[in-house]
């Protein structure tokens, strides 16, 4: 049934032109979360898959580095010249890239719990880029109205699991005492 489902989309015209925003609210993408897990199960078979996805998670949710002063630049202009358009379209693209990254990064580590300590390696000791990318794309989509309650509901599910997944300050605390 779920690869029906992208059948059906790769296979229309009409919806191969369709937006991935436009597919998720018809909810082609997210089948129940089941059948997601199914192809997961193997995921642990690409070695390659949970370093990539991490990578790519990683350098969409890095912060900027702070201006030296702290300040706001006061003496930024309003003129935006076509470079500086392409620049923070490239940004938007990345980040992008990262969100949905990190979803399938919690959609690994919940079919595969024993890889939560390779990603947390691999995210620089935390789960927290995935956990405020998975919110933020949670966030994004309901606010839009652009997503079906079903795919709402098992994105709320994956949170919550990944929630439970990430150890809490006193089991890191122990674990950095044994070491």
């Amino acid at each position: 049934m779920m690869q029906g489902s992208y059948t059906k989309v790769l296979q229309d015209p009409v919806r191969q032109s369709n937006s991935l925003d436009s597919l998720l609210k018809e909810g082609d993408l997210l089948p129940p979360a089941s059948q997601q897990l199914q192809p997961l199960a193997s995921a642990h078979a690409e070695p390659g898959l949970l370093p990539l996805l991490c990578q790519l998670t990683q350098h969409a949710t890095s912060s900027p580095a702070p201006s030296p002063t702290g300040q706001p630049d006061t003496q930024a202009t309003c003129d935006v010249t076509e470079e500086e358009l392409f620049q923070h379209e490239a940004d938007r693209e990345a980040a992008k890239v990262g969100m949905y990254a990190a979803v399938l990064v919690a959609f690994l580590l919940q079919a595969q719990p024993d890889l939560q300590s390779t990603a947390v390696a691999l995210l620089g000791g935390s789960l927290q880029g995935v956990l405020c990318s998975l919110a933020e794309c949670l966030e994004f989509y309901v606010g839009c109205g652009a997503i079906m309650a079903r795919n709402e509901a098992t994105l709320r599910a994956l949170l919550a699991d990944l929630h439970s997944l990430q150890p809490s300050p006193m089991h890191l605390q122990v674990d950095q005492a044994r070491a």
